[in-house]
């Protein structure tokens, strides 16, 4: 009867998945066909979109709930035949089971949430008043959001090296065409630029990976791929480990790979920026993740050595930069690096863990990953949109030009609070659980025995804990700056800010909801996790209350260290504001109240006066000017006889050490090598038919040796 009924999942699960794609592709055909009409583009798109994304979501739900784990095998004709030739085992197949599906929901569930925040988003950009930001074809942005999404879907379900390949370069290509909607504006051509080089950079280590996999088992197919790494020397398990991260960690945005997404991501979109930094990052987290743990064996010790690095310096660094940017959409993608730095510092935990043969304790560790992974989704693409509504409210995208937004847009306060207290991870948000999570995981792998480890691992705390600190700070800062004190600048701007339309509060309200569902009934959603987890790697003897539906508590594998019950948090938390709202309305004599400003101290001030972003962070700037590198520009304008100072501007920015010290001398030296390799371009026939017969001479010598 078990038997019967998980095939009759797999068949739903797959007659779903195949209804969403296919809602996606006529979503894509629509456009072609409405071309000329770009409202009824948008009504169309939105619709399909969203039902598309529906159904997607209840694919990866009874996935998830009945652990299907099928591969389904399909034929491209004259494709697959020469895919046959090199190797004739081989076919192109697709694996829908609980870890791809914990994926699929992912991207499913915001792809849907966009779908209908997009329907009044670009509606804005049809009009013909609106000057600020324009993109310059509604239609191109229409047509290729449904198809990156179903890139996004067939790299999770590819079970296949070359349609995983294939799978990775569309989503690279399709997401690089809606960075360049704007594509008359200067900033995102060159952001699409450095995003076209990085991702292709990224690609080409994955080419090399997946062609020594190859050359190890003689197939393209995963499922030969499985525990390869037991073949592999300690150096090519270190190696192979290394292609991977540099591969993908380049589109998940590592130091210093990650110079391209703080310039793609304000680029583009609002509700595409929701996508690629909430979903598009995991999905190269996902395929991260299944190569090391799938293929790879878990890695060994210097790779996890070398991850907890890297993680860590991302998570830092990642910060650091988001809490001085002044650039709203800027700000965000900063913070995303940051927190793939988080989740690189948890996976590290469970290959360290693994590697020293703690199998349940990596599980934990993973678990980590996996349930900040999803906090990350749900919170940034909250906070991405948030920001499309701020920008489509205000019509401003600076910090220096905002504030006191939360009289005219209140609704879009109440969402973005939300997916500020979950980034800085405050309790009782998804992202509170998640990071504590994390940091347990910190714990867990300090029981090594090896010395280098227990000195590591506190440093890495440390480092995980001032991330945390920082992010608070940029939350608070990133708020007040928004929506607290008085508008500043607001002569720059002819429009009066206001609220956005319902399907723009739809998506935001139902982000701001799971952000507090995740946190305060996490245990009830770590619950579902075990089968993505097992899919990956399986693990017997996992504590039964971590993994448990109805479980109160989350419980690390160790009893040595501390549990942590939501709910009861939550409760402690909601007692104590009531107590609190009691004893000064009603127990306390009750005084004499008066009002003033928001974020004004007290003191009757103005919009000159008060505490600006830039300001705010001035301090932190001094303190770690020797990351930072501040570049100081002052301003001052005199009257007519240039006697008396009218007005003295004063700026700070931050100087991108990567982009200082190893990118821009190597762009330097790669022009000057261009520039002498012009030599050899002389512009006679001749040469260049000696150049051809020196170069085949060559070949025949190097295939006779």
């Amino acid at each position: 009867m078990c038997g019967v009924k998980l095939i009759m999942a797999e068949k739903t699960a797959l007659l779903l998945f195949l209804i969403s794609s296919f809602t996606y592709l006529a979503s894509f055909a629509s456009v072609l066909i409405f071309h000329k009409n770009e409202r009824q583009i948008i009504r169309l798109t939105s619709v399909l979109n969203l039902f598309a994304g529906i159904c997607g979501v209840a694919m990866a739900a009874v996935v998830l709930a009945g652990g299907t784990n099928a591969v389904y095998p399909f034929s491209l004709g004259s494709l697959s035949e020469m895919i046959s030739i090199l190797s004739p085992a081989d076919d192109f197949s697709i694996k829908i089971c609980p870890y791809a599906g914990l994926f699929l929901l992912i991207i499913y569930s915001i792809s849907a949430a966009a779908a209908l925040y997009s329907r009044s988003y670009l509606n804005e950009y049809t009009a013909a008043h609106v000057q600020y930001s324009r993109f310059a074809k509604i239609a191109i942005i229409s047509a290729i959001f449904p198809l990156f999404v179903l890139a996004m879907a067939m790299v999770v379900v590819s079970n296949h090296s070359i349609l995983f390949l294939c799978s990775w370069e569309m989503m690279s290509l399709f997401s690089y065409f809606l960075v360049m909607s704007d594509h008359e504006n200067p900033k995102t051509r060159t952001a699409g630029f450095t995003y076209l080089i990085m991702t292709h950079f990224g690609t080409a280590f994955l080419f090399v990976f997946f062609m020594l996999l190859y050359s190890h088992t003689g197939s393209f197919d995963f499922s030969a791929y499985v525990n390869v790494g037991n073949r592999f020397s300690p150096s090519e398990m270190t190696f192979m480990f290394i292609l991977i991260l540099i591969g993908f960690g380049t589109k998940a945005g590592i130091m210093p790979l990650h110079i391209w997404l703080p310039l793609a991501h304000p680029q583009a979109p609002s509700h595409v920026s929701a996508m690629m930094s909430g979903v598009m990052v995991k999905v190269s987290l996902f395929a991260f993740i299944k190569c090391v743990f799938s293929f790879l064996n878990g890695a060994n010790l210097a790779s996890g050595v070398i991850l907890l690095i890297v993680g860590a310096i991302t998570a830092i660094l990642g910060i650091m930069y988001s809490i001085v940017e002044s650039d709203l959409k800027k700000c965000l993608a900063f913070s995303t690096v940051e927190n793939v730095g988080i989740i690189m510092i948890a996976i590290s935990c469970a290959v360290i863990l693994h590697s020293q043969s703690y199998p349940v304790s990596a599980a934990f560790a993973l678990c980590a990953a996996f349930y900040h992974i999803m906090a990350h989704a749900l919170f940034k693409s909250l906070l991405f949109m948030g920001a499309g509504a701020i920008i489509y409210g205000s019509h401003a995208k600076n910090l220096d030009d905002m504030g006191g937004l939360i009289r005219q847009m209140p609704h879009t306060a109440a969402y973005f609070m939300a997916g500020v207290m979950s980034m800085a991870a405050l309790p009782p948000m998804a992202g509170f659980i998640s990071e504590w999570m994390v940091f347990q995981s910190i714990l867990l792998t300090l029981k090594d025995p090896q010395a280098f480890i227990k000195i590591l691992m506190p440093v890495c705390g440390a480092a995980l804990a001032l991330s945390s600190a920082l992010a608070l700070t940029g939350g608070v800062r990133l708020f007040f700056s928004v929506f607290l004190a008085k508008r500043r600048n607001a002569d720059k701007f002819k429009h009066e800010a206001k609220e956005v339309p319902l399907s723009m509060r739809l998506p935001m309200m139902a982000l701001a909801v799971l952000c507090f569902a995740f946190g305060i009934f996490s245990p009830h959603f770590i619950g579902y996790l075990g089968g993505a987890l097992n899919s990956i790697m399986p693990v017997y003897g996992l504590n039964i209350n971590l993994f448990s539906p109805n479980a109160l508590y989350i419980v690390p594998v160790s009893s040595q260290l501390s549990s942590i019950s939501p709910q009861a948090a939550f409760t402690m938390l909601i007692l104590f504001i009531l107590g609190t709202i009691v004893i000064f309305n009603y127990i306390l004599p009750r005084r004499k109240v008066k009002v003033y400003e928001t974020w004004s101290c007290g003191a009757d001030i103005n919009s000159i006066m008060q505490y600006t972003p830039a300001s705010y962070t001035q301090p932190l700037m001094l303190v770690f000017k020797n990351i930072y590198l501040p570049q100081t520009e002052v301003r001052t304008q005199h009257n007519e006889d240039r006697l008396i100072i009218k007005k003295v501007d004063y700026s700070q920015t931050a100087t991108m050490f990567f982009e200082k010290w190893l990118y821009r001398p190597f762009i330097k030296l790669l022009i000057r090598a261009a520039k002498r390799l012009k030599r050899v371009q002389l512009g006679h026939v001749h040469v260049y038919l000696l150049y051809i017969f020196v170069t085949l001479l060559l070949a025949l010598i190097s295939v006779r040796l």
